[in-house]
């Protein structure tokens, strides 16, 4: 119930007030929420939400088919590392890099991570408002059920790079807001390749023009 209301809070930030996202408060209230109160319960509160993976995994198929295949990803706000192994899952990537600022989280996700197959999965502790990658370094960018700073991630994807925005939740609510969003998007350098919902939540593809 309290993650949902949190990603509620999210989307009324996205479609009514997308800037308010990019602001200290927000960004220090993700960290002490995910991190602090719910780190340990995470994994079991995705396992009993049916539908929550939908967007994301009906996202990445069709990035899989419509696109040549990111090699280098970027998972923001990965916490326990949910769309970091969904992308181990569906594409052929190089290397799939999460970033959180929760060390509780991280820790988690590297402990699920040593328990996989595969040497290509990476978890670092990082602002994504703030990251220390060079410009133009990755294939695609994506951003699970957390806010987006669009001014970060348009420095560090390739050109015509993917960034891939996916909420869990109230997906018919969002839908209603797409000329709001894209118009967002485009102040921000991108276009909306596609929009769509999956299960209970809605998927955003968007590419760097």
């Amino acid at each position: 119930m309290f993650r949902r209301a949190f990603v509620e809070l999210i989307i009324v930030l996205l479609v009514r007030w997308p800037r308010l996202m990019e602001s200290t408060i927000i960004k220090k209230s993700i960290v002490f929420i995910y991190g602090k109160l719910i780190a340990d319960d995470l994994d079991q509160v995705i396992k009993k939400k049916e539908d929550y993976d939908k967007p994301i995994i009906n996202a990445l198929r069709y990035i899989k088919s419509n696109f040549d295949q990111p090699q280098k990803v970027l998972d923001l706000g990965t916490g326990t590392g949910f769309g970091v192994f969904k992308t181990k899952e569906i594409i052929e990537s190089k290397e799939i890099i999460g970033v959180d600022l929760s060390k509780n989280m991280l820790e988690i996700a590297r402990k699920k991570a040593k328990a996989r197959e595969g040497d290509n999965i990476f978890f670092e502790q990082q602002d994504a408002s703030d990251l220390s990658y060079e410009s133009n370094s990755f294939d695609l960018l994506m951003s699970n059920n957390c806010p987006c700073y669009l001014k970060e991630v348009a420095r560090v994807l390739k050109p015509s790079g993917l960034f891939l925005f996916t909420l869990s939740y109230s997906g018919e609510k969002v839908m209603k807001h797409k000329p709001r969003l894209e118009k967002f998007l485009r102040r921000h350098g991108f276009q909306i390749n596609k929009m769509d919902q999956g299960g209970n939540g809605v998927y955003i593809i968007a590419e760097l023009s």
